[in-house]
């Protein structure tokens, strides 16, 4: 089942998205691991068309606890790096009819 994710960042967070980017890519790359596929995922801009201002995320997983799982587990790793953040606001929902048709 195709799930929606659509995450937003804290205000004033673009250096901590920027200095966090490659282990975050790093995440993303090995979705499976987490029993997820990312089949797309983007950046969110602000009006100026350049300012990332969150997420959003195709995944393609058996079930909701899954995605859950996999969105929980992006902080987690950070942490074990030795690296604090604040996960962003985030929305759930399964993908419309008309996408996932297209899969």
């Amino acid at each position: 089942m195709l799930f929606v994710v659509h995450a937003l960042d804290k205000k004033n967070i673009l250096p901590t998205r920027a200095k966090h980017y490659r282990d975050h890519r790093i995440h993303l790359d090995r979705s499976e691991e987490h029993g997820v596929d990312v089949v797309t995922a983007g950046t969110l801009v602000a009006d100026d068309g350049e300012t990332p201002v969150g997420s959003v995320f195709v995944i393609d997983a058996k079930n909701r606890a899954a995605v859950d799982a996999f969105t929980r587990s992006t902080a987690r790793t950070y942490c074990r790096r030795g690296r604090s953040i604040t996960a962003p606001t985030a929305s759930i929902s399964t993908a419309p009819r008309s996408i996932r048709s297209t899969w």
